[in-house]
């Protein structure tokens, strides 16, 4: 009889364990055909949910915002029309750890949402909880797409695999807040800026996402979290200013800009394919505050750029450039280029071709120089008051010159070499205007693949004197008559700089308005 009931036993555990694992899929269906249900079923009911898109937006809207008030787990299916009311056009998912999942396409969607740090936008979704996960969505929209600003900490947010276009200066995704982080995976942007993030708190994950038409494709302000920006491909617009900015991080105001140290970002094998006169690859930017401890490695930057390559703006420490291929970037200013810092590292990078600006541009700066070193103080009289950046310790060594085409350095003040090291700094007046001042900066530079036929004495040149450059020292007698035309044509180029900061914070009030 024992023996009997344990072979019993063994032939129930299956049934069971196939009737438990089909559960869920048969309370759904169950329910939606109006079934008896238990309390069992209506805690399944609960966390699962399917909404069908009658592209209509009387209809769309209270259905999808019904779906995400109540029920943890939503499909959309089908086709949904958000319309274009500001009041009404869009959802707001308050609530912690909502799926919100296709395959589905939405049109349109124009609620205005007022962000402190972003301003207004129009967006079809607003996500204000923690661990809320958009995916496998299309969204066509007429302003912006997905808005994430949430106050709470929990769980990260999760945007993956949803293909987002949107409206003229609109935002793909636009982020403020969020202390428990997000995560943008796998996702298409067509956005001028696909991913805006101002003031966030939350650790962050860019991976894997194709960004098109952008004017910025990332474009962070103001942030105290580890950033990881990985394996993205993007694609500018012609009159783009960059296919990445990171810019400042939060300290107190009563702090300097070189003080403490913020998370690691890393931007790791990146493909970035940048357009137009102001354009540069990749800026690790400023503001009060420099940013420390950046990797940029194994990027791939084309196309061509007005500005720059890769980009060290004044302040911050131990930010490294290593690896990174611009054999295809053709620029009108230098491939590499720092504005001040200490310990920072340019090493091991391919650059491509620097030409003059067509019809002589507007800054002779631009012009010169596959790799500048030039100092800079942004915010000397505009209420920052920064004091003026370190210029020490930074090295560039092991780059590879050979397709620049610059000839090198010589008594032509149309030459154009690999490496210049500035003898003064550039500050502004309380009018904005540009001036200059001597200054003396001490780096190390360890360069030797030149272009065929050029070397160090023909490429390299420290104005100053005071840097420290491997066999510089036989080739001082070689260069001095170059010093003179040098110092003399890179007067006065500071105006660039604050008329592209000014054209950004312009663009910046548009978006916002």
């Amino acid at each position: 009889m024992k023996k009997y009931l344990y072979y019993l036993m063994l032939l129930l555990i299956p049934l069971v364990s196939c009737e438990k694992d089909n559960l869920d899929s048969k309370i759904l269906e169950g329910t939606q055909a109006g079934d008896a249900t238990t309390k069992v079923d209506l805690a399944a009911s609960k966390e699962f949910f399917t909404v069908i898109g009658q592209s209509n937006p009387v209809v769309d809207l209270p259905a999808v915002q019904n779906a995400v008030d109540n029920y943890d787990r939503i499909t959309l299916s089908g086709v949904f029309d958000f319309g274009s009311d500001e009041i009404t056009g869009g959802v707001d998912i308050t609530r912690p750890n909502v799926i919100l999942k296709g395959p589905a396409t939405i049109l349109n969607g124009a609620k205005t949402q007022s962000v402190p740090e972003l301003g207004k936008l129009r967006v079809p979704i607003s996500i204000r909880a923690p661990g809320v996960e958009v995916r496998d969505i299309e969204f066509n929209c007429n302003h912006d797409g997905i808005l994430v600003y949430v106050q709470e900490n929990g769980k990260p947010v999760v945007i993956y695999s949803n293909t987002v276009s949107v409206g003229e200066f609109g935002g793909g995704v636009a982020i403020a807040a969020t202390p428990g982080g997000i995560k943008v995976l796998n996702n298409t942007i067509s956005a001028f800026y696909p991913y805006l993030a101002i003031e966030t708190t939350g650790n962050t994950e860019i991976v894997q996402n194709e960004m098109q038409e952008c004017f910025e494709c990332v474009f962070i302000f103001g942030f105290d979290h580890k950033l990881d920006i990985l394996d993205n491909i993007m694609s500018t617009n012609s009159f783009a200013f960059e296919g990445m900015f990171i810019g400042s991080w939060q300290v107190t105001t009563e702090t300097g800009p070189d003080w403490g140290d913020n998370p690691p970002v890393r931007i790791i094998d990146n493909t970035i394919e940048i357009e137009g006169i102001d354009a540069a690859g990749i800026i690790v930017g400023t503001s009060a505050h420099g940013i420390n401890n950046t990797l940029v490695k194994g990027n791939v930057i084309t196309g061509t750029g007005g500005y720059s390559g890769l980009l060290k703006e004044p302040y911050g420490r131990n930010n490294r450039f290593i690896n990174n291929d611009l054999s295809g970037l053709t620029t009108y200013g230098p491939q590499l280029w720092l504005h001040g810092g200490r310990n920072n590292h340019f090493q091991n990078n391919k650059l491509g071709s620097v030409l003059p600006i067509p019809g002589g541009g507007f800054a002779p700066v631009q012009q010169d120089a596959a790799t500048l070193v030039s100092t800079v103080n942004w915010h000397l009289n505009d209420g920052l008051n920064t004091p003026d950046p370190l210029n020490e310790g930074n090295h560039f060594s092991n780059n590879d010159y050979g397709q620049t085409g610059v000839s090198g350095w010589s008594e032509d003040t149309g030459s154009i070499g690999a490496v210049l090291l500035l003898d003064f700094i550039q500050r502004f007046d309380s009018d904005g205007f540009p001036f200059e001042e001597p200054f003396a900066m001490e780096n190390f530079v360890s360069e030797k693949k030149f272009p065929a036929g050029t070397d160090l004495c023909d490429q390299v040149l420290d104005i100053g004197g005071t840097n420290h450059i491997a066999g510089w020292k036989a080739c001082e007698s070689h260069t001095k008559m170059a010093y003179e035309m040098a110092s003399k044509s890179y007067k006065n180029f500071g105006q660039r700089h604050k008329d592209r900061n000014r054209k950004r914070m312009e663009i910046l009030e548009k978006f916002r308005e």
